[in-house]
């Protein structure tokens, strides 16, 4: 008589191994989940990119902040003859006062001649404050910043055959008490002899606007309508880009100035590494070839960095 089967019994040792088995890619499912999930999310810094902090005492909460900070630059050293990447800790690079004042200041510039306006840094970057109008400067200008005109230039006046660049981005058109006009936007001068003699080309206006104008100061050209002392000749026809002062993105602008073997000066716009413009003065005069370059502002908020000159 052959002996009883427990059924029971069998089933149970049958069972055992399965549940181990189901128990043990459990297991190593979860924690496959948790590496994903782990791998996907955003780490300490880049959360600190995303919602910038201020040092006490800086922040302004009706200003908006800049969307993101452009990628720092490392130009190379063999042909850079100039560079100021702007970066570094919220403070006054230079001001009016510290180029016009014979008082005392702590921020006068051994890179910048500043004729109007405050040069802050603020987030790591340059940066023109809210734009004010003031009867007079004063030396601790960071609120009281008389950037509604916005001029700076580099101390070097040498630069001719170059190519200057900058990371720039508009925030708002006008400020605290600053006028708006059709022409107010960023401006980068190349060849400036002075406010009244240079090449201006207009990166970006709030009517949408991007040009590349000469200035000479008005007692040579004799214009109808002069500003500033000096008249401006557009060097080609303007064109618009709207989306270059919307504020919600940074961009780069690369300016070409180069000789040719006539004496013509050439003049080569490049907005996010896309040529934008290209002008041509065939005669320059004398004072055209070399000078120094800058940042003009009107009535306008605005950040830029890594600001460079290389030869061409």
């Amino acid at each position: 008589m052959q002996p009883m089967i427990n059924v029971t019994n069998v089933a149970k040792k049958a069972v055992a191994p399965l549940t181990g088995i189901l128990l043990l890619l459990f297991v190593v499912m979860s924690f496959a989940g948790y590496r994903i999930l782990r791998a996907n999310a955003p780490s300490p810094s880049q959360s600190a990119q995303a919602n910038p902090t201020h040092s006490p005492g800086t922040a302004d909460n009706k200003t908006p902040q800049p969307v993101s900070t452009p990628p720092p630059t490392t130009p190379g050293t063999a042909n850079v003859l100039f560079s100021d990447l702007l970066d570094g800790p919220d403070r006054i690079v230079t001001n009016e006062y510290s180029y016009w004042s014979k008082q005392a200041c702590p921020y006068a510039s051994n890179k910048w001649d500043m004729t109007s306006g405050t040069l802050m840094v603020k987030n790591g970057a340059g940066y023109s404050g809210v734009p004010t109008v003031e009867s007079s400067s004063v030396c601790q200008s960071a609120k009281a910043n008389n950037s509604a005109i916005f001029r700076l230039n580099t101390k070097d006046f040498s630069f001719g055959n170059t190519t200057t660049s900058l990371d720039f981005l508009l925030v708002q058109h006008g400020g605290d008490d600053a006028p708006v006009n059709s022409y107010d936007g960023l401006h980068i001068w190349v060849r400036y002899q002075s406010q009244y003699a240079l090449y201006s080309v207009t990166v970006s206006r709030w009517d949408g606007t991007v040009d590349i104008k000469k200035k000479v100061p008005v007692a040579i050209a004799h214009c109808d309508r002069p500003a500033n002392d000096g008249c401006y000749y557009d060097l080609v026809a303007q064109i618009k880009r709207p989306d270059l002062a919307q504020g919600k993105a940074w961009h780069h602008a690369d300016i070409m100035t180069t000789d040719d073997a006539k004496g013509a000066v050439h003049i080569l716009l490049k907005i996010d590494g896309a040529v934008v413009l290209s002008a041509v003065d065939a005669a320059p005069g004398p004072a055209y070839h070399t000078g120094a370059v800058g940042v003009r502002g009107d009535n306008t908020e605005f950040y830029f960095k890594n600001f460079t000159v290389t030869s061409s």
